[in-house]
């Protein structure tokens, strides 16, 4: 029988009889992001780039590959949960061409930085530091959980007006209700699960709310989201625009979630939008 098929049987027996071991083992896997080797089609990625260390408020400086020298003009990436700089590559290049300087973060315990657990607090740490001691940045874009961390950043303080938000969960406790129910943690384990994510990250799940955090302040934002997109789902874009009415939005229907960093098109979209704040069209908002 598969692993995973055994991991859930043994989910749902143990988190009746023993909810909060279990939510505490999950807690931990939770925040304990995989690692994974270089691809074939990141090493140019690398090549390309120059290593930079921040962070000095981290237990160890956190790594940053920067694309480019364009002076003033700087494009800060943050990557999403399990991804790292050299898999954005796609979005520097047509970036790049205009004349940008792009500079991509490896958040704690992704890519070269180290670190033993990570969460969104600390990806939102990590652009702080990175705005601080890299910037000041004319635009960031961001991925899944990186987009969670350029909004609580901006809370903290991070200089940041132009955001492009890709495959944007709308809010965080969506993310750890879903892993509950595909870990298929009984409801009171979850509960647990979901309290414990809370304290140990030092603020609510429910308060992690992507569209609230950029209401304020009137951030230029881009919503970018793919309809088949299994991992966040589509509506958390609708979600995210009702907050932001005056936010400009763009839909793909073939890329799923972690092709859309992959792709030219969307790479053109997105620099398109960094350089003039707008986009040659909407499609999502018109639908509405």
């Amino acid at each position: 029988m598969d692993k995973m098929i055994l991991l859930r049987i043994k989910n749902q027996i143990l988190g009746t009889l023993a909810p909060s071991k279990v939510a505490k083992d999950h807690v931990k896997i939770f925040l304990s992001p995989r690692r994974f080797p270089l691809k074939n089609w990141e090493e140019n990625a690398e090549l390309e780039g120059e290593r930079l260390c921040f962070g000095k408020e981290f237990e160890e400086c956190l790594s940053a590959l920067r694309w480019g020298k364009g002076g003033d003009k700087r494009v800060l990436i943050m990557h999403g949960w399990e991804s790292r700089a050299t898999q954005m590559y796609t979005l520097a290049q047509p970036l790049l061409e205009q004349g940008y300087e792009v500079i991509a973060i490896d958040a704690p315990r992704h890519g070269l930085s180290k670190g033993k657990r990570a969460n969104p607090v600390q990806f939102a740490s990590s652009v702080v530091a990175a705005c601080r001691e890299l910037g000041p940045f004319h635009a960031a874009i961001g991925h899944s959980m990186g987009c969670a961390g350029l909004a609580m950043a901006r809370e903290k303080g991070a200089s940041i007006t132009r955001l492009v938000l890709l495959a944007s969960p709308a809010n965080m406790l969506d993310n750890l209700q879903a892993f509950a129910d595909f870990m298929k943690l009984p409801k009171k384990c979850t509960e647990i699960f979901i309290n414990g994510i809370g304290i140990t990250v030092g603020c609510p799940a429910d308060e992690l709310d992507v569209g609230k955090m950029l209401s304020t302040g009137q951030p230029e934002v881009l919503l970018v989201h793919d309809r088949n997109d299994i991992e966040v789902p589509f509506s958390s874009m609708a979600r995210i625009y009702k907050k932001l009415s005056n936010a400009r939005t763009w839909e793909s229907s073939s890329l799923g979630h972690r092709k859309l960093v992959r792709d030219p098109d969307i790479a053109t979209i997105v620099a398109q939008f960094v350089g003039t704040g707008d986009i040659a069209r909407t499609t999502y908002a018109d639908s509405m």
